[in-house]
């Protein structure tokens, strides 16, 4: 966007374009991404690289989901340092150069990893947080339902981009099909363009029809009041000490001593710990999921006697969790800028802790689809939300390397849950019961930190500040 396109007022509606910008930016990431698994099969039956085993080729995937949040601490600093247009520019052409030099010159599963698989998690990295800083830059009001939009890419290219890999990969072989799904890269030049942060409205120029510049003014000094008083209760409960961090949180670019102080503050330990529980919960689900329901009528397990359910139809799951994913990323936003990002969060990691461990008890293709649709809309209404909670607490110069050290929790899920997942259902005869009861307990201690951390300490400062406006 040009300089006098992003020179608006707070919730201006141009914003919704950078909210669209980011949309489309995790649809060609995370709908590329996401398909990775569907080669698994034709790369361990290709003499090019091997014959390598499944495991091995799953190794990718983890490289490829598990690392990108630790990619994005580093990207999130950069991003407060370099335009957001920038940064989607190079994942843009990190992922283009990746299904490329894989699909061309790989000859083994790890030239695989590192050429595709390393180059699509820093790729993914680098669209994340630059897209949630940027969309958070152009709202207050309506933040909630912006996050929903900018966050319910993943969920629209899960449900478009794996399904036509899958028709590829049958027809071509991985090799072409990675070459065929570069052209997807062409979204992100797209996003590229429409994404840019808001810049202040001039004080004194062009456009005073459309703009009141006392109005805005006004709500500023309002909201940097609160957060100075909010700060000074804060010093007050630590005897009166005070660290450059929490002096110049909101306002300065703090040096790398600051930022690390400030990572023990309790609104980034809030938001740290939210994402960590939640990731185990996500990734658990995006581990478990097609195992579980193609255990069904498997020899040897406690589902012997039910009706089996094949592989390529338990795969198809996914479609419906990916649509659902799009509805609750946009409503659960709306549901937010009604309500609150904190009761949002909280209800949804609520309703989808009960149905994680509803999920335990089905049996049939037609109780998973419905449990999945449930779980699918919960989680993405918890991912559109997070960035909200995390912009509205540690707003600033620094925003996007909170946004990226708070993501960086998800290497945790990512890497752990799997082996976790993999160890309950072993030692139980293959019974998913207790994988089910722990992605439960996860969703609902996610609800619970939220509920301690954020949403109580809210509610204590607004009852305070309404008996303050009364008592003068």
């Amino acid at each position: 966007m040009l300089p006098c396109f992003t020179r608006k007022p707070v919730d201006h509606p141009l914003g919704f374009l950078v909210a669209l910008s980011g949309l489309l930016m995790q649809l060609m990431s995370y709908g590329i991404d996401n398909s990775y698994s569907i080669f698994s099969d034709d790369m361990h039956k290709d003499p090019s690289l091997g014959y390598p085993s499944v495991t091995t080729i799953s190794l990718g995937n983890s490289v490829s989901l598990g690392l990108s949040p630790a990619f994005g601490v580093l990207c999130g600093f950069l991003v407060d340092r370099v335009p957001p247009r920038l940064m989607m520019a190079v994942s843009t052409l990190m992922l283009f150069a990746g299904l490329w030099l894989s699909s061309t010159f790989a000859h083994n599963v790890t030239a695989v990893t590192f050429s595709y698989c390393l180059l699509a998690s820093i790729s993914s990295a680098c669209m994340l947080s630059p897209g949630a800083a940027a969309t958070s830059s152009w709202f207050n009001r309506y933040q909630g339902l912006a996050m929903g939009i900018n966050f319910s890419g993943g969920g629209v290219g899960s449900a478009i981009i794996p399904s036509l890999a899958g028709k590829w990969v049958v027809a071509y072989g991985w090799r072409k099909t990675f070459r065929l799904m570069s052209a997807f890269c062409a979204i992100g030049v797209v996003a590229t363009l429409l994404s840019a942060r808001r810049a202040p409205p001039k004080k004194g120029g062009e456009g005073p029809s459309e703009y009141d510049e006392g109005q805005e003014r006004q709500e500023q000094g309002e909201e940097e009041q609160t957060h100075t008083e909010e700060e000074n209760r804060n010093n007050n409960n630590s005897n009166g000490e005070t660290t450059p961090a929490q002096r110049g949180l909101h306002t300065h670019k703090l040096n790398p001593w600051e930022l690390f102080l400030s990572m023990f503050s309790r609104a980034f330990l809030g938001n740290f710990f939210c994402w960590l529980i939640f990731s185990w919960a996500f990734y658990s689900l995006i581990y478990v999921a097609v195992p579980y329901v193609s255990s069904m009528g498997k020899a040897g397990t406690v589902y012997a006697d039910i009706s089996p359910i094949p592989t390529d139809i338990a795969s198809t799951l996914f479609t419906f969790y990916g649509v659902f994913q799009i509805v609750g990323s946009i409503l659960v936003g709306w549901l937010a800028t009604g309500t609150t990002n904190e009761f949002a969060y909280v209800l949804c990691a609520t309703i989808g802790g009960i149905f994680c461990a509803f999920l335990g008890f089905c049996r049939s293709y037609v109780a998973f689809a419905l449990l999945l649709c449930v779980i699918g809309f919960c989680m993405a209404g918890m991912f559109a939300v997070m960035p909200a909670l995390i912009a509205e607490r540690l707003y600033g110069p620094n925003l996007g390397f909170y946004m990226g050290a708070v993501f960086l929790a998800g290497v945790v899920g990512g890497f752990s849950a799997p082996p976790i997942q993999a160890e309950l259902q072993q030692r139980h005869y293959g019974n998913y019961t207790y994988v089910c009861v722990f992605m439960s307990a996860c969703m609902t201690l996610a609800a619970a930190v939220c509920y301690i951390t954020m949403w109580r300490d809210k509610r204590v400062r607004i009852v305070s500040a309404a008996a303050e406006a009364k008592l003068a």
